[in-house]
């Protein structure tokens, strides 16, 4: 993890940027995770004629079944669309892989938090057994440190159309639950665009998203 604060740092700074030279220090984790470096199985190409939307690959192994999803953007400087959707990609990748249940003291206050009384389901326990598979920004590493990075090149267990989130409301929540939005917009016939928070973040700046969005 770098920008870590130093032995110069004064306190005064708590954005790296502001200050780089406290910031020089390097934390190293031995469960850190940037790219988990798995050779690709397949590749798809999207055709020009797919519309913006969200989109998933289903794969099936026996009776084992997995969706990969995906979103697809309408092309750079242009909009088909009189209405935006933001995909919140960047909370995504916050919660990415989250084991909230198994940090510290969480099994024991969960009761004040809420009345449900659900056990973790399979894909829980999966997660929290297989640590490799990286940690989400509200997790801590194995020396207690919290985690600063999320990686997207890993799977993502719960960014799935049918995860449930048991924990406080046993319901979709995050991707999952921001698909009944899109299955509203489907279900009314409304057309849209589908942006994600890198696009905003990358693209607003140089003023490239179209006008009407900005």
């Amino acid at each position: 993890m770098r920008a870590v604060t130093d032995h110069t740092w004064t306190g005064e700074h708590l954005r790296w940027t502001d200050a780089p030279d406290q910031y020089a220090a390097i934390h190293f984790h031995d469960d850190d995770l940037e790219d988990a470096r798995w050779q690709p199985s397949f590749a798809m190409v999207v055709p020009d004629s797919l519309r913006s939307g969200v989109y998933a690959m289903r794969l099936e192994a026996g009776q084992a079944e997995e969706f990969i999803p995906f979103f697809v953007r309408p092309k750079s400087g242009t909009v088909h669309a009189p209405i935006a959707f933001l995909a919140p990609t960047l909370t995504y990748m916050a919660y990415a892989n989250e084991r909230l249940y198994w940090n510290a003291g969480y099994r024991e206050k969960r009761p004040l938090l809420t009345p449900l009384e659900t056990e973790p389901p399979d894909i829980d326990q999966y997660m929290a057994e297989h640590r490799e598979l990286g940690l989400s920004l509200y997790d801590v590493h194995s020396d207690g440190s919290g985690c600063a990075y999320s990686s997207r090149l890993r799977p993502i267990l719960n960014m799935r159309p049918k995860y449930r989130a048991w924990r406080l409301q046993n319901a979709p929540r995050h991707f999952a639950a921001d698909l009944y939005l899109i299955g509203w917009l489907e279900s009314r016939g409304f057309a849209y665009d589908v942006l994600t928070d890198e696009d905003l973040h990358r693209e607003a700046a140089t003023c490239s998203l179209p006008t009407r969005w900005c």
